[in-house]
C-alpha cells in the first residue's frame, strides 16, 4: 500500500483482511477486526476516495452485526457512494438491494 498509496483494490483488500481476521483467530482481535478495519478505511478515503471497492468494504464493516459499529444507514450511504463511484460493476447494485432487503427485515422485526 506504501508503493500505491492510490491502487483501491489495494485499500479495499487491506480492509478486508483486516475485518476478516477477528472472525477466525480470537487472539488477533485486539489488532484485526470491526474496528482496526474501521481505522483502515477511514485512512484509505484519505487517498481513494472514489474507490467503489473501499466504500463496499466500508459498508460490510457497518454490516456487522457482531460489532457496535453496526449500522444500517451508514451501510447504505456507504453502498450509494460505491454505486455512484462505480456504477459499471453490478456487484455494488446487488450489494445495495441486499441491504435494502436486509434493512427492510430489521424494522420489521
Amino acid at each position: 500500500i506504501r508503493r500505491h498509496v492510490g491502487a483501491g483494490r489495494l485499500w479495499a483488500a487491506c480492509i478486508h483482511l483486516v475485518h476478516q481476521y477477528s472472525l477466525s483467530l480470537p487472539l488477533i482481535s485486539r489488532c484485526c477486526g470491526p474496528e482496526a478495519a474501521m481505522v483502515v478505511f477511514r485512512k484509505s478515503l484519505r487517498h481513494v476516495a472514489k474507490s467503489g471497492e473501499v466504500w463496499c468494504e466500508g459498508a460490510r464493516i457497518f454490516l456487522n452485526p457482531t460489532s457496535h459499529l453496526f449500522h444500517l444507514e451508514n451501510a447504505a450511504k456507504c453502498l450509494n457512494f460505491a454505486l455512484f463511484f462505480t456504477p459499471q460493476y453490478g456487484d455494488s447494485i446487488i450489494e445495495v438491494s441486499l441491504e435494502e432487503e436486509l434493512h427492510n427485515r430489521h424494522c420489521e422485526s
